[in-house]
């Protein structure tokens, strides 16, 4: 895993130094390595921190020294590209993915980056023409911000690396506090610092002349999407298996140990029979907020596949580590298993340098509790509206003390039954922002109200689906990812989110992935693989009663809220108060909205 950084100035404000300081800003280590490239009207310095990386020295310059790359990701076109470079009569060095990237942006110009398939961002300098390039991946799991003035540009893998070039003013960008408290993240392209901007996913950007702002298109799209609606489910295991398995090997570390985060047992177990099968089991397994049966069950499938388990300490005493946590953050991430993925990345480094996840898996393949939930509801649409009175006033009569000896389904039943509505756009509104009360729709879409349409079902369950897979993605699983990198110097790589898995899935139309019966696919991937007895789920998430533990707890950092000069600047006292009362008397459960306060509170504290 690699932070990487430019200067480009025509006033003098590109130096080695600077560089080397915002290389350590995005990623621990000395300074890293610099390269400096002169053109008619501009000096670049380009800069480049690596970490338990197999990869070779960035930055990379051509032999002739009018070109330079930095670049982070896995290409899985890689193979393509390779195949094309050998017919132009290259050969290579190293035949990493930023050497083929190089070669390739010489060969081919920037007309080349609409192929690249993966997860990316890089670079790319063109002193010959005068030419800055950057880009970045479709999916946008790999982060870049730049910065532009008049005579300079500063681009960098993490914000903290713009603002360590000294250059842009360190002032907050308020308008992003509410895109916070509501959706959890800041609205990009704009963050949360003033005139800073994130580089969207799926664009690239040129800059011929520093009087100008990059200028960004987007990539076009390459699925070659032809839906299946009703695929047989035999012949789709083998698909997810074959693909995934390819992932498995793309997202493969080599020459650096490596582990698993244990947070499902179905998705998980999946990855490693798979990985076992291909040859590739992670050395290291890490389990967190289990309970002792969820345990024994992990270790009953861990020693079928001969790997060490290490559960993570995690609990409500753990918020000791709440400032390290926060202050990790280039901007406040509001998903509060962020936390959990912190504390795990934070004790494996101990043990491994890089980390599977299975993130990517409930939204690829519909198998998420929400897409669950509203599948149902709109399947047995006129019969939920007959009854939903009476389940919103039952669910209400549940007492708030049992939500803890019930292991949080008295919680689930309170939020699930508060977010059903007669209209399927207000119940896919409530179901796709934590807080039900909030009435603005940031992701507008087309709705079947009528339940006697016959594209009710289809059409309404296809815009959640589309949320999770894109939005949601964005906003809450891909910053988790940074985040780890930024504040652990730890690389999360995820084998389910890879171009052909999600080509797969787009093909599917997502009701025929819930018909099939929910994880129906990947219990048969079990199945085929002899391993059908891991199919009982250990836990669906960690074990993380958050509503619980900030009534009780943490009941005096959720008290403090209502007093925090920092947030009252920003955010209405009386509404905290409102939302801290009805959750410590149990009349409703804010405890994402909660969670984001403190984070949000903190990071203000600290930046």
């Amino acid at each position: 895993m690699s932070g990487f950084n430019l200067i480009i100035s025509s006033a003098g404000k590109a130096g080695e130094q600077t560089v080397r300081n915002m290389n350590r800003a995005v990623a621990p280590g000395d300074g890293g390595q610099t390269a400096t490239l002169t053109a008619n009207k501009w000096a670049a310095v380009l800069g480049a921190e690596s970490i338990a990386r197999e990869s070779h020295d960035q930055p990379l310059v051509s032999e002739c020294g009018k070109y330079a790359l930095v670049f982070e990701g896995d290409l899985d076109s890689r193979f393509d590209l390779r195949n094309r470079l050998l017919e132009k009569g290259k050969t290579f060095r190293t035949g990493t993915d930023a050497e083929l990237l190089l070669f390739a942006l010489i060969e081919f110009g920037p007309e080349l980056v609409a192929d690249l398939e993966g997860v990316f961002a890089f670079i790319f300098l063109d002193a010959h023409k005068g030419e800055v390039l950057l880009g970045r991946d479709r999916l946008g799991a790999k982060p870049l911000y730049y910065y532009h003035e008049e005579g300079s540009l500063v681009v960098s893998s993490g914000i903290r690396g713009v603002m360590a070039s000294g250059i842009p003013a360190k002032e907050l960008n308020k308008q992003q506090i509410a895109n916070f408290i509501n959706f959890g993240l800041p609205k990009a392209p704009e963050t949360f610092y003033k005139d800073v901007f994130e580089v969207r996913r799926g664009h690239m950007g040129t800059m011929l002349s520093l009087g100008e702002a990059p200028r960004f298109d987007a990539l076009p799209n390459k699925s070659t999407k032809t839906e299946q609606p009703t695929p047989d489910i035999d012949k789709l295991a083998e698909e997810v298996e074959e693909r995934l398995t390819d992932g498995l090997f793309a997202k493969q570390p080599h020459r650096v140990s490596f582990g698993l985060i244990a947070d499902g047992s179905l998705y998980t177990a999946v990855m490693l029979v798979l990985a076992k099968k291909a040859g590739t089991i992670p050395s290291h397994v890490f389990s967190v907020g289990h309970t002792s049966r969820q345990e024994d069950k992990l270790e009953n499938l861990l020693g079928f596949l001969g790997v060490s388990n290490h559960p993570v300490p995690f609990g409500p005493d753990n918020i000791d580590d709440f400032g390290d946590f926060v202050a990790g953050m280039d901007q406040p991430v509001g998903h509060r298993y962020a936390w959990i993925r912190y504390r795990t990345a934070r004790y494996a480094k101990d043990f491994v340098s890089v980390l599977w996840g299975a993130e990517g898996a409930e939204e690829l393949l519909s198998g998420s509790t929400r897409a669950w939930v509203y599948y149902h509801y709109l399947r047995n649409h006129e019969t939920v509206l007959k009854a939903l009175p009476y389940i919103k006033k039952g669910s209400k009569l549940l007492p708030t003390a049992l939500d803890k000896l019930s292991g949080g389904l008295v919680g689930f039943v309170r939020k699930y039954a508060e977010r059903l509505s007669e209209s399927p756009e207000r119940t896919y509104l409530k179901l796709i922002n934590d807080d039900s009360s909030v009435k603005e729709n940031p992701y507008p879409k087309m709705f079947a109200e009528d339940s006697d349409n016959s594209g009710f079902v289809d059409l309404n369950f296809a815009n959640l689906c589309q949320f999770e897979r894109g939005a949601y993605l964005q906003r809450s699983v891909l910053p988790v990812h940074q985040f780890l990198f930024q504040s652990c110097g730890m690389d999360l790589r995820m084998p389910y989110l890879t171009s052909g898995l999600m080509e797969l899935s787009e093909s599917v139309s997502p009701v025929a992935w819930m018909e099939r019966g929910r994880n129906a696919v990947l219990e048969k991937i079990l199945e085929r693989n002899g391993a059908e007895r891991f199919i009982g789920r250990i836990k669906a998430r960690p074990e993380f009663p958050l509503g619980v533990w900030l009534r009780e707890d943490w009941r005096q950092h959720t008290e403090s809220l209502a007093n925090s000069e920092s947030l009252t600047r920003f955010v209405d006292s009386e509404w905290i108060s409102k939302i801290i009362a009805e959750h410590l008397d149990g009349t409703r459960d804010h405890g994402e909205l909660i969670w984001r306060l403190l984070v949000l509170r903190q990071w203000i504290a600290d930046k």
